[in-house]
């Protein structure tokens, strides 16, 4: 056996894993009806940006552009195929991790570099057609946010090692701020001057990359935590869809010990009714799984950009449509998920008395999203007519 062959196995595995989970809520009625046409409808306005430049861009600064594309960098992450029973055997076999480490080295840049060329694929028509860079200039920023993207997704990686979660949100939040000022505003004087600058930041960040790379494929001191991060990396992209799906009840994995709300239970409602504890139980329950609340802010932060950089009213009415059938049935899952509870379904609550409170807690979590959401769509239309 072969590190080749092995990355090889396992990469097909996981292929087939994110086909069946999607495949779990994407049948192929949806994708006949839904799917399909959105893609030919999104072929057919991406070309008309092509032809025509939409008044909506007007009035949206350059550096606007160069945000987006930096939040982009901080998508994705790379993967290391190890798994948990590798650390019985295959790790005494340094070859073969070294191997295995390599290839998904490989594959995780080529994966990572395709998804931010496609981004520039979906911006060049205003990049060259209104603020009118050349191609040499798009080229030039493709391959500078590139290296950035795989600099800032290893550095990201490097701090899984961190066992102190505030120490690890902090060295987090400083690389966000300190990257966002040091590309942006590379990007911006590229812009305002010439293109060596960018080649020489570019070459920087390149050799800065290396330095973190090399480290990382040939060490084996890392195994439990590139473990646990490619179990994250596996899982991110599937969350969404494992928690929407009723047929797939599953929990993203929660590690950590000590939850950062509610640490020391205590009686949320002082009147003790059944309904008062239910929702209680569920309040306690979402805001302890950090995975919860992060997947409620992400189908947030995925629909605010969708309603945002959508250009047609009818579209961001559209997708405030989707978002909100959307986080219900992803809502009514986690309800589903707590209340399945050995020890609740052991209780055997009145359903009456079930509804009620499930009632409450679907209007005490999607009003403020449905509220933020909905002035979000408000202002970007009123943004539209007025520009």
């Amino acid at each position: 056996m072969s590190g080749r062959s092995l990355f090889l196995g396992r990469c097909w595995q996981d292929v087939k894993f994110q086909t069946k989970a999607i495949h779990s809520v994407v049948d192929w009625t949806i994708a006949l009806y839904l799917i399909i046409p959105g893609i030919a409808i999104f072929i057919g306005i991406y070309r008309s940006w092509w032809l025509d430049t939409p008044k909506w861009i007007e009035g949206i600064p350059l550096a606007a552009m160069f945000i987006l594309l930096y939040f982009f960098c901080w998508a994705g992450g790379f993967r290391t195929f190890l798994q948990d029973a590798d650390q019985l055997f295959l790790l005494q076999k340094k070859k073969v991790i070294f191997d295995l480490k390599k290839w998904a080295m490989l594959y995780s840049i080529l994966l990572q570099g395709v998804g931010m060329l496609l981004v520039f694929a979906w911006l060049s028509p205003f990049l060259i057609g209104y603020y009118g860079l050349s191609w040499l200039e798009v080229t030039m920023l493709s391959l500078f946010y590139c290296i950035s993207k795989w600099l800032i997704l290893m550095l990201n990686k490097r701090f899984e090692g961190i066992t102190n979660q505030w120490l690890k949100a902090a060295m987090s939040f400083l690389l966000f701020g300190s990257a966002a000022v040091v590309i942006v505003i590379l990007t911006l004087r590229f812009v305002e001057h010439s293109i060596s600058l960018l080649l020489v930041a570019t070459l920087v960040f390149l050799v800065l990359l290396l330095i973190q790379i090399i480290p990382s494929v040939t060490t084996h001191t890392t195994a439990l935590v590139d473990i646990n991060h490619d179990r994250k990396q596996k899982l991110k992209y599937v969350r969404f869809i494992l928690m929407s799906s009723e047929f797939v009840p599953k929990t993203i994995p929660f590690s950590r010990k000590r939850p950062w709300l509610f640490r020391n239970s205590g009686r949320i409602y002082a009147l003790r009714t059944v309904e008062n504890g239910l929702v209680e139980l569920f309040i306690k329950a979402f805001f302890r799984n950090g995975s919860h609340l992060m997947s409620y802010l992400q189908i947030m932060g995925v629909s605010i950009s969708a309603i945002i950089l959508f250009p047609p009213v009818w579209m961001k009415w559209t997708m405030y449509v989707l978002f909100l059938l959307f986080m219900k049935k992803w809502l009514d899952s986690i309800w589903g998920i707590v209340t399945s509870n050995p020890l609740l379904a052991a209780l055997s609550p009145d359903k009456e008395r079930m509804r009620i409170a499930k009632k409450r807690v679907l209007m005490l979590f999607l009003t403020p999203g449905y509220v933020f959401v909905g002035l979000i769509a408000i202002l970007s239309s009123m943004f539209v007519y007025l520009f």
